[in-house]
């Protein structure tokens, strides 16, 4: 059986996916910054354009552009040797073509949620972009660098929350911040706990998911009998227990969060 086709499109995903990412990404970052009106009116909609349109007339502009009797796929087939049309790279191009206005559009709205005084505030203080970015202070902020746990969170001391939504207690490592209605848990922080582990949580596995390389563990507080499920992930292979009666978490690795749209 011939398996060309499905490598074919296993390495089109893989490739357009990673470029997407971080194009749309930095498409949206930029636009998000622009001051002018009409300028950000302009990109938002060009780079939302091939959202709209159909496949098949995007599909057109791209021969149209790439084409090796047009003046840019001429360029590239007699100046560097590279045909576009028909060819593997062509795939991706086209995949990242109509998969870009998605990811941009997303990247976009959660910018759109941020609130530039709090960045403004954390620059103040010293905190560099890479610290802003893995240290978010704002819950719109915390989902763009894909923290996927949240609660509503109310306190309970100088550095003591209640998770409302996850019926829990945990203790974290900073004072809480003016205007903090949320705690954020990255997936991987999670780990199994024994007795009398700080922030240690009883908990009930309602589900495992296998991926190529780690499982997605979602699971519940075990004296909760209703509420959203709290996803934990490790890699395969890592000496865990696979059934834990408890886990926990760091409390510097705690998000303490703000809505601004509260």
């Amino acid at each position: 059986m011939d398996l060309s086709p499905v490598l074919i499109s296993l390495q089109t995903a893989a490739v357009s996916i990673f470029i997407t990412f971080f194009l749309g990404l930095a498409a949206a970052f930029w636009v998000h910054g622009i001051r002018r009106p009409v300028a950000k009116t302009l990109l938002d909609g060009l780079f939302t354009l091939p959202l709209v349109l159909p496949p098949t007339v995007a599909g057109f502009f791209l021969l149209y552009l790439f084409g090796v009797r047009r003046p840019l796929g001429e360029f590239l087939l007699n100046f560097l040797g590279v045909k576009i049309v028909f060819s593997w790279p062509a795939t991706v191009l086209a995949a990242v073509s109509l998969s870009f206005p998605l990811m941009y559009r997303g990247a976009r709205g959660a910018f759109a949620q941020v609130d530039e005084t709090v960045l403004s505030a954390a620059r103040t203080i010293g905190m560099g972009e890479w610290a802003i970015f893995w240290r978010p202070t704002h819950l719109a902020q915390a989902r763009l660098t894909g923290c996927k746990n949240f609660s509503r969170a109310k306190a309970l001391g100088p550095t003591r929350v209640r998770a409302l939504d996850w019926d829990m207690k945990l203790d974290v490592a900073a004072p809480l911040p003016k205007g903090f209605s949320h705690i954020g848990v990255r997936t991987h922080n999670f780990f199994p706990a024994g007795a009398g582990t700080q922030n240690a949580i009883p908990v009930r596995v309602t589900q495992r998911v296998e991926s190529p390389f780690e499982w997605n563990v979602l699971f519940q507080n075990a004296g909760q009998n209703t509420g959203p499920s709290l996803w934990w992930k490790y890699p395969k292979g890592a000496p865990v227990d696979e059934n834990p009666k408890a886990l926990s978490v760091m409390p510097e690795n705690v998000l303490l969060l703000i809505n601004g749209n509260e």
